[in-house]
């Protein structure tokens, strides 16, 4: 009964809050031009629905091409539509890259799985991110498989355990192969736990990419997104997209996933301002959101500062819900263990320093964008 009270209090906050702020917001604009998979027409589109100022906020949330989509399938596509052929040959572009290092990893026997990058609406993401399962010595051995393919090891920005990313300036798309899970040495999802939970998918190109399973990969960008310190459109249309096709079986799948991993905290936080932008953008909350929400509560704290912010994304996620978070985070062993070798590597004062201002930036910015120009990175020879 909480947790639903809970949800009638975030319909409740946004109704006294409708007439003086969500008319001028330009995220709920975005959004209602979108649209939602939940809902087939908001029939709320007013003004101009193609604006430089929304492709920017669009950008900043990592849904461009999504937002060109939109506006072409309306016949509201004039101004931007050299903006939409160069990222829909972008998205070609993406999806070679996709096939060039699906090539390298099955034809070697990798034991790998790409994650956080395949959308299921069009989008360009800024990497191809993608797990190791194997041991460290395999990790190694893929690094090799990539240079010895052309492939350049970009030059690690700071005393961290990750490589730097694989580029081979055919594409210009880089490859984040990673050991772990972890910023610095914190282990954020435990890799052990996805053996069994990847699934084979084909890309456009027609070749077959291991992926992580639905749930899993739901998981790890929620609590990406609070390593990250921000919630965006593109992390919310993702959600949505997935829960749309998910079963009630996966739902149940999905929750599990959240207490195994000691994320429900932060699913709780970033649930929450999901079903605050579609209670104010749509007038609705998806059912299955409801329900997932109801079983993990709802957390009042984030939708009142999402308002008070004029439904602003991205939106930066309080110090109070990062700390709860991490709190809950502790209960799991691998992270527990994690922390204790990040306060020992803390005696390097280059890593402090290193942390400490990696940690100020994130407070400060407003939002992420990972583009990669050859002059600008530095590549070990």
């Amino acid at each position: 009964m909480q947790q639903i009270a809970g949800l009638k209090n975030i319909r409740d906050e946004i109704k006294s809050d409708f007439r003086s702020k969500i008319s001028d917001s330009s995220t709920l604009r975005l959004l209602r031009i979108i649209g939602s998979p939940f809902i087939t027409d908001t029939g709320l589109l007013v003004g101009d629905v193609e604006a430089p100022e929304l492709y920017d906020l669009a950008i900043k949330n990592k849904i461009s091409l999504l937002y060109l989509e939109a506006l072409k399938a309306k016949g509201r596509l004039i101004k931007l539509k050299p903006q939409y052929e160069e990222a829909r040959n972008k998205y070609t572009n993406f999806q070679n890259a996709l096939s060039r290092a699906a090539k390298i990893l099955n034809g070697n026997h990798i034991d790998y799985a790409i994650f956080k990058t395949i959308r299921p609406y069009p989008e360009v993401p800024g990497d191809v991110d993608t797990i190791i399962l194997g041991n460290e010595s395999m990790g190694k051995t893929t690094i090799d498989l990539f240079l010895r393919s052309d492939y350049k090891e970009a030059i690690s920005d700071g005393p961290t355990p990750t490589t730097g990313d694989l580029m081979n300036f055919i594409e210009n798309v880089p490859i984040d192969l990673q050991q772990e899970l972890r910023l610095s040495w914190l282990t954020y999802m435990d890799k052990t736990k996805f053996r069994g939970r990847t699934i084979n998918i084909k890309i456009p190109t027609g070749d077959e990419v291991t992926v992580l399973s639905t749930e899993i990969d739901l998981a790890v960008i929620i609590i990406h997104s609070m390593m990250e310190q921000l919630y965006l459109m593109g992390e919310y249309y993702t959600f949505l997209y997935r829960l749309s096709d998910m079963t009630d079986a996966e739902v149940d799948m999905f929750i599990d996933v959240l207490r195994e991993h000691k994320i429900v905290q932060a699913a709780r936080s970033h649930l929450s301002l999901s079903a605050a932008l579609s209670e104010a953008a749509y007038g609705m909350v998806p059912k299955r959101l409801e329900v997932i929400l109801n079983r993990i509560g709802v957390d009042m704290s984030e939708v009142r500062s999402l308002i008070r912010n004029d439904y602003r994304l991205p939106n930066r996620y309080k110090i109070s819900t990062l700390s709860k978070v991490f709190l809950e985070k502790m209960q799991d062993r691998r992270f527990r263990h994690s922390v204790f070798i990040q306060m020992l590597k803390m005696f390097n004062p280059k890593l402090t320093l290193f942390m400490i201002r990696g940690l100020i930036e994130r407070r400060r910015r407003k939002y992420y964008i990972k583009d990669y120009v050859k002059n600008e990175i530095k590549f070990k020879i």
